[in-house]
């Protein structure tokens, strides 16, 4: 999971060598759930490919209705893997809260599954890099590490990608907070992630509304 343009598609077919849907322009092509099956260290795995947050094109409410699509099923995921490219210097209002939702999908007792993965490193000195990385760390990651997530950076696409998801093959699949909330009778836009998107949705409305009004006083 990650924001759009973070490498995740890019990532599964450098691992797998299988032909993904990458978008290398302005618009991403993720639009649905990808899956993608190989053999590691005599596992099969299966690396499931969602659509990015902040999408050009769908909206963030379409992207989590295909990801609660996916997650109803049975499946249970031994590891979660967050992208976040390195060389995205600010954690605007989006991305801050992607991630927000990212926390109550997967929940904090399962955060020992997770992987907060940096890419894209090449756009970066290495003086950058460690100070972005600094602040991830201290600012932003801080509840998910503290609660067992671990940090990975992936410079080399195929051969760092490989090794994360060697780290987690032995690892127990665990039912995330959403998957529970929903055996536990509540609707998709009842969960606790839906609630980060829909209010976020009423942020915008709001902020939209005052432009309005400023505008309006102007006249």
């Amino acid at each position: 999971m990650g924001m759009t343009g973070a490498g995740k598609t890019t990532l599964i077919s450098e691992v797998t060598g299988l032909n993904m849907n990458i978008g290398h322009g302005l618009k991403s092509c993720t639009k649905e759930i990808q899956v993608a099956t190989m053999r590691i260290d005599g596992y099969e795995v299966h690396l499931i490919d969602t659509p990015g947050f902040d999408d050009t094109e769908l909206t963030d409410s379409d992207i989590l209705i295909r990801i609660a699509g996916y997650l109803v099923t049975d499946v249970r995921l031994s590891g979660i893997l967050y992208l976040h490219p390195i060389s995205t210097t600010r954690m605007g209002g989006a991305a801050t809260r992607n991630l927000k939702m990212f926390q109550n999908l997967v929940g904090k007792d399962n955060m020992g599954n997770v992987k907060l993965i940096t890419t894209k490193w090449a756009g970066v000195t290495p003086e950058q890099g460690q100070l972005y990385l600094k602040e991830l760390v201290g600012e932003f990651w801080n509840s998910m590490i503290a609660a067992g997530a671990h940090v990975e950076r992936c410079d080399d696409i195929a051969k760092d990608g490989k090794r994360i998801i060697q780290t987690i093959l032995k690892t127990s699949p665990v039912t995330l907070r959403f998957q529970q909330e929903i055996q536990d009778g509540l609707q998709p836009e009842e969960t606790a992630a839906y609630k980060v998107v829909r209010d976020g949705l009423d942020e915008l409305q709001k902020k939209y509304n005052r432009d309005i009004q400023r505008l309006q006083e102007q006249l």
